[in-house]
């Protein structure tokens, strides 16, 4: 079932005509043999709350200019991506490779909870790290953190700098980390909040900082998250944005890399981004700016257009996409032919109606994130990188050495793509496909040769 109905029974039939007519298309596909190799770079981006009408290579009101370029030249573009329909069932729905129901985790993992993933199975960073991979995870986690083995330094990522459930924009402490540091629904120990004190000083929040350094202890052996503050008000998108800039630079090509970087953005309640990017630069908002009339620096506030304000931070985490993808080129170690990125968001838009103020689109169809239809779980898809021009530049017939992908897309199949692409099949010690993704061969069908 592709869709989370409620299993009343004329929606369970519908769920299984939809599930029927996919395989059934996916099936009439001609099947591709692969020529992959096991060291192809993976670096998957996605957007908080980006709806399918909130980008404009999909006809949507917004100016996004970088994205429009990512989506549009040596690309393919999804265009029925399905994700759940909450970001919490959508991570774990990708990171499991089985839909949100399955996975353990169907709803959103809140406060002070133990709700999470089903720590029976292997998430794909687990198998990836033991193909060889170096892994890096940035930003949001959210999907499971009561216990040390939830949490990413266990499950796959020796490198990272997160957060257990998600920022505001400018706020190192938005919720309470437990792991390690606080016994569960209790005050952290006398220790602990001495500890932390001794690290962040007399300004440190003690029950609510949510900013972790992955680091090795003593021996080397083992992974740990380390409390780290990072400053009181720096942009969250620059601190991970930079943390993965300054991983890739000591890259030395001498493994496979998976970078996760799963953007806050635009995730109410929308805020202003800097007027400065990290390097000092002026961040540019012409687009936004000619988009809204008469719009300046001055007036693109909330206080006179929150739409200005939400076009002008999708615009700033985008060029924090494209300062990665620059950085991965610019190291000549790293091998952008065997580079594969993705960007997507994790569910559909999110109006300002709901969960503070916020502005996303999803247009032109029906229904906003936490709902089943359309506009709640259809989000916008582009998959590139040196691999995927390569392929692409096979078939003479394409536009810009770019194609479109029109067949059903579900957040779990990226999974099982990874794997394909990898020749990883059900024969690996830790690859255990469902039997809903076991027979699909996505990615053979993906490739628009």
């Amino acid at each position: 079932q592709l869709f989370n109905f409620p299993f009343s029974h004329s929606k369970l039939i519908m769920s299984s005509f939809l599930l029927q007519l996919r395989v059934s298309i996916l099936l009439t596909l001609p099947i591709i043999c692969s020529t992959n190799t096991n060291d192809i770079n993976i670096i998957y981006f996605w957007f908080d709350d980006l709806g399918f009408g909130d980008t404009g290579y999909n006809g949507g009101d917004y100016p996004t200019p970088i994205l429009d370029a990512l989506a549009t030249k040596d690309a393919i573009k999804v265009n029925f991506h399905y994700t759940e329909q909450v970001c919490s069932a959508s991570r774990s729905s990708l990171l499991t490779g089985r839909y949100s129901w399955l996975s353990g985790l169907n709803s959103v993992s809140g406060l002070n909870t133990i709700a999470g993933y089903d720590t029976t199975l292997k998430l794909f960073p687990e198998i990836l790290q033991n193909e060889g991979y170096t892994t890096f995870i940035s930003g949001k986690w959210h999907i499971g953190y009561s216990h040390e083995r939830d949490l990413p330094y266990n499950r796959g990522f020796e490198n990272g700098v997160y957060s257990h459930q998600g920022l505001q924009y400018y706020d190192r402490g938005f919720v309470r980390g437990w792991s390690r540091f606080d016994n569960v629904f209790g005050e952290p120990s006398k220790p602990i909040k001495a500890e932390r004190r001794c690290t962040f000083g007399n300004n440190y929040k003690v029950n609510i900082h949510d900013t972790y350094k992955i680091e090795k202890n003593a021996t080397g052996n083992n992974y740990y998250d380390k409390p780290v503050l990072f400053g009181s008000t720096g942009y969250n998108e620059d601190l991970y944005t930079e943390a993965i800039k300054d991983y890739v630079k000591n890259l030395d090509g001498s493994k496979p890399f998976f970078i996760y970087y799963s953007l806050w953005t635009p995730h109410a309640t929308i805020t202003q981004p800097p007027v400065t990017r990290p390097d000092g630069t002026a961040a540019n908002f012409t687009a936004c700016y000619n988009a809204f009339p008469n719009k300046t620096t001055a007036t693109c506030d909330l206080n006179n257009d929150t739409r200005c304000v939400f076009c002008k931070q999708v615009h700033y985490a985008s060029q924090n996409i494209q300062e990665i993808i620059d950085e991965i080129k610019k190291n000549s170690k790293l091998d952008w032919n065997k580079t594969i990125v993705i960007v997507t968001s994790d569910n559909g838009a999110t109006p300002t109606s709901r969960n503070g103020l916020a502005f996303g689109s999803a247009l032109p169809y029906r229904g906003v994130k936490s709902g089943t239809h359309e506009g709640g779980i259809r989000t916008p898809a582009i998959i590139k990188g040196g691999y995927v021009e390569n392929i692409l530049k096979t078939n003479s017939g394409l536009t810009n050495n770019m194609c479109a992908y029109n067949n059903m897309f579900h957040i779990s199949d990226w999974y099982h793509v990874f794997m394909s692409m990898l020749n990883i099949d059900s024969s690996h010690s830790l690859y255990s496909p469902d039997s809903d993704h076991s027979k699909l061969g996505v990615w053979n069908n993906i490739l628009c040769h």
